[in-house]
């Protein structure tokens, strides 16, 4: 049985964002609170990951490559294990094809290069959620 969307246009999809680095969080947070999402942004992949076995819902998962103490590649493999149903956006700086293939043929619903622009990462997380929503119907 896979998770629910909640359908009402007046709830906000949620999405949970992790970056090690304080600045990088703010900018995330601001962009998605701006355009109307709720975006709760951590530290680590192990403070989502403790967020959502404690009952918290989210939406989304956006995630840096590049983080401490789980990188974002061990992160999307324990979402894919125990939340196999929200989706994982990677984001890295590692301008890497081979890299953005293996975290997509491991689960990753997108991977976005750093350094984005607003509309860069509204356009991937729109597309993220839209893609879920539309497999969630099937």
């Amino acid at each position: 049985m896979g998770r629910q969307f909640r359908t009402s246009k007046h709830m906000t999809e949620r999405i949970v964002a992790v970056d090690d680095e304080k600045a990088i969080r703010d900018i995330i947070s601001a962009i998605l609170n701006s355009a109307g999402y709720q975006c709760k942004a951590v530290e680590s992949g192990l403070d989502a990951l403790a967020m959502l076995a404690a009952g918290e819902e989210f939406d989304l998962l956006l995630t840096d490559m590049i983080n401490w103490p789980m990188d974002g590649f061990s992160l999307l493999v324990r979402m894919k294990e125990k939340f196999p149903d929200i989706p994982v956006v990677v984001a890295s700086a590692v301008h890497d094809n081979a890299l953005a293939e293996t975290c997509i043929r491991n689960g990753a619903c997108e991977y976005l290069f750093l350094p984005f622009d607003r509309e860069q990462l509204l356009a991937t997380v729109n597309r993220a959620l839209k893609r879920e929503k539309e497999a969630t119907k099937q």
